[in-house]
């Protein structure tokens, strides 16, 4: 088992190492402002974001396959990826992954539409519109990162740590991980929410935590049900039909 956790750990690392080469530029993308105080050239950062990325990680996945495997928090089809173990997809996960996917991704965008622009001035002078690199940096570093540290780091430590102080595994030790893992995925979009916006008020906090929240409970639902990788597709497809289909449609 420590083996196929290496091997586990190593695929994901590799994955958010890609990822942070699409981050960097994503986010001065969005916010231009920062360029001017940087340190080094955006190549430089890049890299330097990539590596902090392979390592956390690598590290917290592999802490996070642990205690996956002691709380009943399924990782098969990765498994099945390093191992002789055989991946059967679930077709009622698979489908609540694209329902969910885009749901949450009509969710985000029809508010911010509908409602948040009328009362966030950045949202109505800066429309959003389609682009190819924040389609990439969310597949990658939304799908790929977030889940791994969040998801199957951070919710496998809550349950873990939750079973080894009751002695048992109730649903409600499992819903309570899922909710604050959300509201830690939340309250980690707060930092480039102030600079996007310009400092935080009481608006872009309710915006920040609904949006992103919202995301986390059904995305920890997945892995809780059905497994990490229903979650990480969720994710991604949140971002796909938020690129490809409703800024679109709404925009």
């Amino acid at each position: 088992m420590p083996r196929t956790d290496l091997k586990i750990s190593l695929i994901l690392a590799v994955l958010s190492f890609i990822a942070g080469f699409v981050i960097v530029p994503y986010q001065l993308q969005t916010m231009p402002e920062i360029r001017e105080s940087l340190p080094v050239s955006v190549p430089v950062l890049s890299l330097v974001s990539s590596g902090q990325l392979f390592v956390m990680v690598f590290l917290l996945s592999f802490a996070g396959c642990k205690f996956a495997r002691r709380t009943d928090l399924s990782l098969p089809f990765f498994r099945s990826l390093v191992s002789e173990e055989s991946f059967h997809p679930n077709r009622r996960g698979a489908l609540r992954s694209v329902v969910i996917g885009m749901f949450v991704a009509f969710l985000i965008v029809a508010s911010d539409r509908f409602y948040f622009q009328n009362h966030i001035p950045y949202l109505q002078d800066h429309p959003p519109e389609f682009s190819i690199l924040a389609l990439t940096a969310g597949v990658l570093y939304g799908g790929i990162v977030e889940e791994a540290l969040l998801r199957l780091f951070f919710m496998s430590a809550l349950v873990f740590a939750g079973s080894f102080l009751f002695k048992k595994k109730p649903r409600g030790l499992y819903w309570s991980a899922i909710l604050i893992a959300a509201l830690l995925f939340a309250a980690g979009h707060l930092p480039a929410t102030a600079t996007l916006f310009d400092g935080l008020t009481t608006m872009s906090i309710v915006r920040s935590f609904l949006l992103n929240g919202t995301g986390g409970v059904f995305f920890g639902y997945l892995f809780w049900r059905y497994g990490l990788i229903y979650a990480i597709v969720a994710h991604m497809l949140t971002h796909v039909f938020m690129q490809l289909l409703f800024i679109p449609l709404f925009y």
